[in-house]
């Protein structure tokens, strides 16, 4: 992502506004273009039904996090500018249910992610049918 030193300088209140809605935009969808390539690059690493390597959990996880850093600083900036136009700007709602779901990825650790893979293959697992009845019951 662009320094975000360039979104201060073109969102501050003396730039023509249609100048930092166009800026605002363009960085908007570079997170999120951003987001997809890690995404993409997390399933070449880490293909599903294939054992975990620690390092490339640890690479993906430090990629997701710096990301989430990143957009976070965005998104405050790009409220200020929402707040100064009186509107929100497009995708910016995109942006903040992205990082919303990347933190809450995050919140789970590869230490955690580890143990559960390792239950997986201990067949320490419940059942769905199980958990169905269990919910069933809770429900009444």
């Amino acid at each position: 992502m662009v320094a975000l030193s360039v979104v201060d300088m073109v969102f501050c209140s003396d730039q023509p506004i249609e100048q930092s809605i166009e800026v605002a935009s363009q960085f908007i969808a570079a997170a999120l273009t951003d987001l997809d390539g890690i995404g993409k690059l997390d399933m070449i690493l880490m293909p599903v039904g294939r054992p975990m390597s620690r390092q490339h959990a640890l690479l993906v996880h430090g990629l997701y996090s710096d990301w989430a850093l990143q957009a976070e600083s965005l998104l405050t900036r790009i409220e200020r500018l929402e707040h100064r136009i009186g509107r929100k700007l497009p995708r910016a709602d995109e942006l903040r249910d992205a990082h919303g779901r990347t933190r809450a990825m995050l919140s789970i650790s590869v230490d955690d992610m580890e143990q559960a893979r390792r239950e997986i293959a201990e067949g320490k697992t419940i059942p769905i049918a199980e958990v169905r009845r269990e919910l069933r019951i809770g429900v009444h």
